[in-house]
C-alpha cells in the first residue's frame, strides 16, 4: 500500500510542468515585445530623411537643370548650324544658276558676236575667226555641263535644249540625247513640250549615230504635231508648220523625196491659215520655197564642190575647148578659150549671173577671130555671149556647155574635169 502511494506520487511529479522553462518563453517573449518598441521608436520618419539630405538633393536638382540647359544650349546651337549651313548652300545655289544663266547668255551672243567681228574686219582671218568661236564655245557648253552634272535644281528647257543642240551638232548623240530628254522632263507648257519632242525626232532621226531609231524619231516627230493642237491662237499653225517643216526637211536628207514633198505640203497649209498681217506667214512661205529651190539644184550644187579648176573637152572631139572656174569676191567666174587648127578662136571671161534648178548660167565678154568668107583672118573683134553650163547625171566630173554668141548659132560641147 505503501508503495502505490510513492508510484503516484513519482507520476504527478513527472507530469509537472518545469518552472524554470515557462520563465524563459515569458522573458523571450517581453524581449522580443521591448525590441520590437524600440525599432519602432528609434527608425527614421520621413521628415527627418529630408532633413539631412536637403543640400544632397539641391546638388541634384541643380546638377539636373544645368544638364538640362546644356542639352537645350546644345540642339539650339546645332540648329543654328545647320540653319546657317542652309543658308550657306542656298547660297551657292543661287550663285551655281546665276553662273549657268550668265554662260548660256554668252553662248547664245558667242555667234552674233563673231559675226559682227568679220563683217566690221574684212581682212581677218575667217579660219581663226572659226577655231577662236568654237574653242569658245566649248568652254562655256563644257562649263554649264559641269556646273548641271549633279545639281538638283530643274532648269528651264530652253536651257537642256541649247546644251543638247551644241553636243548634236559636235557628234555627241549620246549625250545629246541625254540632255533632250531633261528638255522634255522639265517641260511646263505646251509649247515647251512641242519644241522638246522635235528635238528628240530630230536627234533619233540621224542615221549612222549610236541613237538612231527610226521608229523613235517618228514617234516624237508626230507627238510634236499632235501636241501643237493644244496650243492657243495662231501659235498653234504656227507650230504645227514648223514640225512639218523640220521634218520634211530630215526626209530629203535621208533620200526621201516624195514623203518629204507631201510633208511641205502640209507646212504651207499651216502657214497659210496665218492672218494676212502676221508677218511670219510670208517669211515661212518663203522659207519652205528656198528649201525647195535647194532640194531641185541639189545635183547640181554638188558642182559647186568641185567647180573650181580646169575643165576641158575631150581628144579628138569636134570642138577643143579649156574652162577654168573660180571664185572671187563678188561670186564664180569663168574662163573659156576655144581653139581652132591650134589657134585660138575665142578668148571670154565673165561672171555667173544666175542659176536654176538645173543649171547656170554665166555672162562672158573679150575677143573672137574674124573669119571672112569661112576663112579666119589674124584681125580680131570683141563679143559677147552667154555660157550655159550644166550637170550631167551621171557623172559630177562632166559638164554640158552651151555658148550663145549674140547673132550667131549656139556652139554645144562636153568638158570634164582635168
Amino acid at each position: 500500500m505503501k508503495e502505490e502511494s510513492e508510484n503516484i506520487e513519482q507520476n504527478k511529479d513527472e507530469f509537472k510542468p518545469d518552472r524554470n522553462s515557462f520563465l524563459d518563453e515569458k522573458i523571450d517573449l517581453l524581449e522580443n515585445q521591448i525590441h520590437h518598441i524600440n525599432t519602432k521608436l528609434h527608425a527614421p520618419d520621413k521628415k527627418s530623411w529630408l532633413s539631412k539630405n536637403f543640400s544632397l538633393i539641391l546638388s541634384i536638382v541643380a546638377l539636373t537643370t544645368s544638364i538640362a540647359f546644356s542639352i537645350y544650349g546644345i540642339r539650339k546651337e546645332k540648329l543654328k548650324e545647320k540653319a546657317q549651313t542652309e543658308k550657306a548652300n542656298e547660297l551657292s545655289k543661287s550663285e551655281k544658276i546665276h553662273k549657268i544663266q550668265e554662260l548660256t547668255l554668252n553662248l547664245t551672243q558667242l555667234v552674233e558676236k563673231n559675226t559682227k567681228l568679220a563683217a566690221e574686219n574684212p581682212n581677218v582671218d575667217v579660219n581663226l575667226l572659226s577655231v577662236m568661236h568654237n574653242y569658245q564655245r566649248l568652254i562655256y557648253i563644257n562649263e554649264i555641263m559641269e556646273l548641271i552634272e549633279g545639281f538638283t535644281v530643274e532648269f528651264p528647257p530652253d536651257i537642256y535644249a541649247l546644251i543638247g543642240i551644241n553636243l548634236r551638232n559636235d557628234g555627241q548623240f549620246e549625250k545629246a540625247l541625254e540632255f533632250f530628254q531633261r528638255e522634255l522632263q522639265s517641260a511646263r507648257s505646251t509649247t515647251s513640250r512641242v519644241v522638246a519632242y522635235r528635238d528628240l525626232g530630230q536627234v533619233f532621226g540621224i542615221r549612222n549615230s549610236p541613237v538612231f531609231n527610226a521608229d523613235s524619231a517618228n514617234y516624237y516627230r508626230r507627238l510634236s504635231i499632235l501636241s501643237s493642237d493644244q496650243i492657243y491662237g495662231e501659235q498653234r499653225f504656227l507650230f504645227k508648220g514648223y514640225s512639218y517643216q523640220l521634218w520634211a526637211l530630215d526626209e530629203f536628207y535621208l533620200g526621201n523625196p516624195l514623203f518629204a514633198m507631201r510633208l511641205i505640203d502640209s507646212a504651207r497649209a499651216q502657214y497659210l491659215n496665218l492672218s494676212e498681217n502676221n508677218t511670219a506667214k510670208n517669211h515661212n512661205l518663203r522659207m519652205l520655197g528656198q528649201i525647195l529651190s535647194f532640194e531641185n539644184r541639189k545635183d547640181l550644187n554638188k558642182v559647186f564642190v568641185n567647180l573650181a579648176g580646169e575643165w576641158v573637152t575631150s581628144r579628138g572631139a569636134a570642138t577643143n575647148a579649156k574652162v577654168h572656174f573660180y571664185q572671187n569676191a563678188n561670186g564664180w567666174m569663168c574662163s573659156l578659150e576655144v581653139y581652132e587648127l591650134d589657134k585660138m578662136v575665142y578668148n571670154l571671161m565673165g561672171t555667173m549671173v544666175s542659176i536654176s534648178d538645173s543649171h547656170m548660167t554665166f555672162s562672158l565678154q573679150g575677143m573672137k577671130k574674124i573669119f571672112i568668107y569661112g576663112n579666119p583672118s589674124n584681125d580680131r573683134t570683141s563679143s559677147s555671149a552667154s555660157f550655159i553650163v550644166t550637170k550631167s547625171n551621171k557623172n559630177d566630173n562632166v559638164l554640158y556647155v552651151t555658148l550663145n554668141e549674140m547673132n550667131n548659132e549656139g556652139l554645144k560641147f562636153t568638158i570634164s574635169k582635168k
